[in-house]
């Protein structure tokens, strides 16, 4: 069983802040030192050899190869020792690099919906690389990724992610690039199935009605602020990482404004070119940051606010607990809930990019234990958060699904 238990300041009124806040980085490890991927590293974190652990997948600048760790640690204290490059038809999978760019967002998803874990991946060239999962355990090489039949071409710097964008059921395709002129983010929605996806033109994603426009921009998409609403982070050319707050609703967000996401105060400024991932990596139910950038490392910012900012009141103190058992899971878990207080109570469990795959109405409890099972195993495997929220504060933890 693993427990997360969160104090929190109860007040006569409170908001959820927008970007939450991280402490000071640290090197992600393997055996004998830092993971470098020689220049620009693209993390990815995902089981990506099956066994209910979260490895890290890593894009190469350098050689446009791609890197993976095994985890052999567990969820909350990965370890790493050594790496192997990914192959697609029994060669290293290597893509086109320069300026800045290689194996580019890396994307690891069950993008045709047979059950079996593909690689989407962008390159320096503008590209949409796609490999294709097989029964037999390996990758095989798909032509690159069209739109209305013809392959999509960012010019330069293409930076996919791979997201139900309007929560139809479908995967849609999020394209960072390098160019500026217009916009630096493209939205293709998918008008296909879940087995044959179809992309036709594309619209780009706004900010107060504006194109968002970062050089070299490499977005992803998460839920950040755990308001149930996808949100959007980008990383940029000068190394800052670019928040979008989602003001809309998780089938059609919405942003107004952006904040730079900061590490102890200070606004996070790597060294050139960063790319980023978001996973909850101690388990503690907190977002966390991974990100590369021109050294090639691979930074660790671990989530130390838990989203809810004071407004004027008394302060009453109060602590609730949230268990989790069954985690990692083939689809059934059970969940336990210790109230202090009597409380409305409303659950929700979501998917690492924000869609919501279940969520309760009001459930008045009293204070005092309750248990309740959950069963997710109709949905792709990866990591899923549990909500609770009693509408004076927020408990979140995350689930492993496997495959």
């Amino acid at each position: 069983m693993r427990k997360v238990v969160l104090a929190a300041i109860l007040l006569s009124g409170f908001v959820m802040a927008g970007a939450p806040m991280f402490g000071p980085y640290s090197c992600i490890v393997a055996t004998g030192g830092r993971i470098d991927a020689g220049s620009y590293g693209a993390p990815c974190i995902a089981d990506w050899d099956g066994d209910g652990l979260k490895d890290l997948v890593l894009g190469k600048y350098t050689d446009g190869k791609i890197m993976f760790y095994a985890n052999s640690g567990s969820n909350s204290a990965p370890v790493f020792t050594t790496y192997s490059y990914i192959q697609s038809d029994g060669v290293d999978i290597t893509l086109p690099y320069g300026e800045t760019t290689g194996a580019t967002n890396p994307q690891v998803v069950d993008f045709n919906n047979d059950g079996i874990l593909d690689i989407v991946v962008g390159d320096r060239n503008g590209y949409v690389n796609y490999f294709r999962g097989t029964a037999t355990g390996v990758l095989t090489t798909e032509p690159d990724i069209t739109a209305n039949g013809v392959t999509i071409d960012v010019g330069y710097n293409s930076a996919p992610v791979i997201v139900d964008w309007n929560e139809d059921g479908l995967l849609d395709l999020i394209l960072g690039q390098e160019n500026i002129t217009i916009g630096s983010v493209r939205l293709y929605l998918n008008s296909g199935t879940p087995e044959n996806h179809a992309f036709t033109t594309y619209s780009r994603i706004k900010s107060d009605l504006l194109n968002i426009k970062w050089f070299r921009c490499t977005p992803q998409v998460f839920d950040l602020n755990l308001d149930g609403k996808k949100d959007l982070i980008c990383g940029e050319n000068t190394a800052k990482l670019v928040y979008y707050e989602n003001i809309g609703t998780n089938a059609s967000p919405v942003f107004s404004g952006y904040e730079y996401l900061e590490s102890n105060g200070v606004d996070i400024e790597l060294y050139y070119g960063t790319r980023l991932w978001v996973d909850d990596w101690d388990e503690d139910g907190l977002p966390d940051l991974l990100v590369s950038d021109f050294y090639g490392l691979v930074y660790l910012y671990y989530n130390t606010y838990t989203g809810i900012e004071e407004e004027a009141g008394s302060e009453l103190y109060s602590s609730s607990e949230l268990n989790i058992s069954g985690s990692p899971t083939n689809g059934y878990f059970s969940v336990n809930i210790l109230l202090e207080a009597d409380s409305d109570v409303k659950f929700r469990i979501y998917s690492a990019d924000g869609r919501i795959v279940s969520e309760s109405g009001t459930v008045q409890l009293n204070a005092g234990e309750h248990d309740y099972g959950f069963d997710i195993s109709g949905e792709p495997s990866g990591i899923y958060f549990v909500q609770i929220d009693t509408g004076s504060i927020t408990l979140s933890e995350s689930v492993v699904l496997l495959p």
